[in-house]
């Protein structure tokens, strides 16, 4: 009996540690704090999440807003096609809100994902890192 073939490892685990915004242009999340980054495809330099191993990925990201009144939104990008968003409202108070989104995807080596900050919105941030992106390779394509 044959040893089974080893599946590749791919994850990123990220936080960004400051707040972000209002911007008047949608801008690439950089997230500066770095817990894991098996199959070193996400860069710290322009946010940009590179695949290392073709296959089916797991991607989830959390934001926060403010306490100011401005309001929250980041959407994730497949080689700059919108995916999924997620959005946090002010709710008419000073407090802070915070959300997640979620998405499953077929990625080949090469494509490209990033979280961007829709223009005009704000996010916050601090050592707590309440700005987080982790993703992670399910199963590589079959040669």
């Amino acid at each position: 009996m044959g040893l089974l073939p080893q599946q590749p490892r791919v994850a990123i685990s990220a936080v960004r540690t400051t707040s972000m915004g209002p911007l008047t242009y949608d801008a690439v999340i950089v997230y500066d704090k770095i817990y894991a980054n098996e199959g070193r495809g996400y860069s710290s330099s322009n946010g940009t999440f590179t695949c290392p191993v073709s296959g089916m990925y797991f991607f989830t990201f959390s934001i926060m807003r403010t306490k100011n009144p401005e309001e929250a939104y980041v959407c994730i990008y497949k080689n700059d096609i919108e995916l999924v968003c997620v959005w946090v409202d002010n709710e008419g108070t000073r407090e802070h809100g915070a959300a997640t989104n979620s998405v499953i995807i077929d990625l080949e080596q090469g494509d490209e994902v990033s979280t961007k900050l829709i223009a005009g919105y704000a996010l916050y941030s601090d050592r707590d890192a309440h700005v987080s992106i982790t993703g992670f390779l399910l199963y590589a394509n079959q040669q």
